[in-house]
């Protein structure tokens, strides 16, 4: 590192020019991680602050200012300031100070890369280095035209061009600083009968977020999958799951977890490998471009697959689990709900409607069954009788007006429905309403007379929204991408299954992106206010570790807990210690009645050469909970033979907090958003929130 020559001299010597520029800078501190807050916090050793020397900066007219006086009175030099500036890599500072940090590699490209013919090559490096180093990429020891960032990559491969890739790195015309890249080999195969038809792409993700990487292959039957990050095979943890199918799925995301993935697919002696994605930190997440920003993102997600008066559906689950993940990848608070029935659909919107407010991003999904009857389109919830009419079911326009009501800045609606008609029903009410503001865009899976279809395992709009939902471009952009995608489905366009998606929009900020950051400056209460409520209704039990008496030896049994979706708990229990116990077995034997329909127990793990022994329960339907949840456990042991059993009781996990299955005022009922109906609303939700923090 360089830095300006200005000798070892005391900070407060500095001289005026500089110091006015620095005073200025450090004075802008709105958050801990910015301005001279985040200066005191790297500090360490002698000048190190206590918390009463940062209140007493803090309240000072000019904050950075006391800090000079402070550090200077404490012996700091000059050059240790900038030392520290350059720890917290305050880029304002270092200019001012001339700081010149040579260029280097934090991560090198892959050391070998194996691609089939016709398929993308992706190398990726990561640089340090100020200011801001350039990068070059060479092939075989000859410069590449126009490869010029930190990622190469490089479309439709042939033989030719297999060979050692290297990238380079230089700041300004200082050839002699010119640093090289460790080398990449690149092993180009003739393609094989497995074709990759839909490669992962890249995902930009957020720390503590979520991301999702898919892939679809045609070929033999007996495929086999495995992912890999970079050169590293994964394995199933729980971060990381789906290691060996064509969905793999990041949680809670690291620094450690950033990279480049790949799939490689295999059948017998043939294989093949997915192009690499890259799952980083973008920079185009920070900022659209004119600068967009939301107070908050929420998004909810319902599917309906088990109906009792119509045919069962595949791909609600999926969808739901799949845009979940993509969504918390993008910042927003997710509410995921399966199989409502019409009072629970309701009940979900009036509780959605309070995370909503100015500034907000607001998405409402819904996969299932639908019609449309005079111009209205119905969503059909699980309940719904044999012979359905539109007064079983949910109207999406009416949806959309309770919505719309709490005037968030953006308002997406995404129906994955049929729009068939259907002919004899009860009077239909149009409830359209004007609208108020021009913040809205509707996608429908089809267009009118047409119905939506599903896959294996995803319907069509999700099967094709996936790849583009996660891009960091605007929102209608995002429709075309999938609109366009569509249109390249032979199938869905000229065959007898035609689906034509449809995109009613009227929003006038159309660089607005889902990606968008949050900046909730100005409404900091309401952004808290909104987080308690959501976290309410997402809490899981923490994990309990029980000792069972048995007659002269004690058993250990562990219960974990997993969210799947905001309605579906799962709870797996393991016998940690078998006491003297040859062999121990721990199961889950009884719920409430209220969730005990479509309860499913699985043996997730065992180990035929130990005691160990693994099984799990899964609630699909925890939002129907009466009250708390109590569950029967037994334990079993063998030579010394001796079975028991014990009660657990979890409280009201996830949304079974919000009671969805009593009553609700019905949309049918004509509500005007009137301020005296919203302030009851606000009155009735702070005294529910009170009541839970009790």
């Amino acid at each position: 590192m360089e830095i300006f020559d200005i000798g070892n001299k005391n900070l407060l010597e500095l001289d005026s020019t500089r110091f006015l520029k620095v005073r200025d800078h450090l004075n802008i501190s709105h958050t801990p991680d910015h301005g001279w807050r985040a200066f005191v916090a790297c500090l360490d050793n002698e000048y190190k602050l206590t918390h009463e020397e940062v209140l007493r900066i803090g309240n000072a007219h000019s904050p950075s200012e006391a800090l000079f006086i402070k550090l200077g009175s404490l012996g700091m030099t000059i050059d240790e300031f900038i030392s520290y500036a350059t720890r917290v890599e305050d880029a304002v500072l270092m200019n001012i100070f001339n700081v010149q940090i040579d260029p280097d590699f934090v991560d090198h490209p892959m050391s070998e890369v194996v691609c089939v013919e016709g398929s993308l090559l992706t190398l990726s490096v990561e640089v340090s280095g100020f200011p801001a180093p350039q990068c070059r990429w060479c092939k075989d020891e000859k410069w590449i035209p126009g490869a010029s960032s930190r990622h190469l990559e490089l479309y439709d491969l042939q033989q030719q061009d297999a060979g050692t890739y290297r990238c380079a790195v230089i700041q300004g015309t200082d050839i002699s600083k010119l640093k090289f890249s460790n080398p990449s080999i690149v092993i180009i195969k003739p393609a094989p009968d497995i074709e990759v038809k839909q490669q992962p792409v890249n995902t930009p993700v957020t720390l503590g977020g979520n991301a999702l990487l898919t892939c679809e292959v045609w070929g033999p039957r007996d495929m086999e999958f495995q992912w890999f990050r970079g050169a590293t095979q994964l394995v199933d943890s729980p971060n990381i799951r789906g290691c060996n199918t064509t969905e793999l799925s990041l949680f809670n995301i690291d620094k450690s977890m950033l990279g480049c993935y790949h799939c490689r697919i295999s059948s017998g002696k043939q294989y093949v490998e997915t192009k690499g994605a890259a799952v980083q930190i973008s920079e185009l997440l920070m900022y659209s471009a004119r600068d967009y920003k939301a107070t908050d993102k929420v998004v909810l997600l319902i599917g309906c697959a088990d109906y009792r008066g119509d045919s069962m559906l595949k791909a609600p689950n999926n969808d739901v689990h799949t845009l979940a993940n993509i969504f918390k990848s993008l910042n927003f608070k997710v509410v995921s709900l399966l199989d409502l029935t019409r009072k629970e659909i309701i009940a979900a919107v009036y509780e959605f409607r309070k995370l909503i407010g100015q500034g907000v991003y607001c998405v409402f999904y819904f996969c299932g069954h639908g019609f449309e009857v005079s111009g209205q389109l119905y969503l059909v919830p699980c309940d719904a009788p044999q012979g359905y009419s539109n007064i079983h079911c949910v109207s999406s326009d009416k949806i959309k007006n309770i919505l719309l009501a709490k005037e968030p800045q953006l308002f997406c609606m995404i129906l994955d429905v049929c729009r068939k008609p259907r002919d004899i029903f009860p009077a239909v009410l149009d409830a359209r309403e004007p609208a108020r503001r021009p913040n809205t865009i509707v996608i429908y899976g089809t267009s009118y007379g047409l119905k939506a279809y599903e896959g294996k395992t995803h319907g069509i709009l999700v099967n094709h929204l996936k790849n583009f939902l996660s891009l960091p471009i605007a929102v209608e952009t995002v429709f075309a991408k999938f609109r366009d995608a569509i249109s390249r489905e032979t199938k869905l366009i000229k065959g007898e299954k035609k689906q034509f998606p449809n995109v009613d929009t009227n929003l006038s900020d159309v660089g607005r992106s889902f990606a968008d950051p949050i900046e909730y400056k100005g409404f900091t209460e309401e952004y808290n206010y909104r987080q308690q409520v959501w976290e309410e209704a997402h809490k899981i039990p923490s994990t309990k570790t029980i000792d069972v008496q048995c007659p002269g030896f004690t058993v250990q049994v562990r219960l974990d807990f997993e969210q799947e979706f905001s309605n579906k708990l799962n709870i797996y229990i393991t016998v940690v210690d078998p006491g003297l116990a040859k062999v121990c077995t721990a199961w889950i034997l009884g719920v409430p009645n209220s969730v005990r329909e479509k309860a499913k127990i699985n043996v997730a793990q065992k180990d035929e050469d130990s005691y160990c022994f693994r099984s799990y329960v899964a609630l699909p339907n925890i939002h129907r909970l009466k009250s708390n949840l109590t569950i029967r456990v037994q334990v079993s042991c063998k030579n010394p033979d001796y079975v028991t059993e014990f009660l657990v009781d979890l409280g009201l996990p996830l949304i079974s907090v919000l009671h969805l299955s009593e009553d609700q005022p019905d949309f049918a009922r004509s509500r005007q958003p009137q301020e005296d109906d919203e302030s009851i609303l606000d009155e009735t939700l702070s005294n529910k929130t009170q009541s839970l923090l009790l």
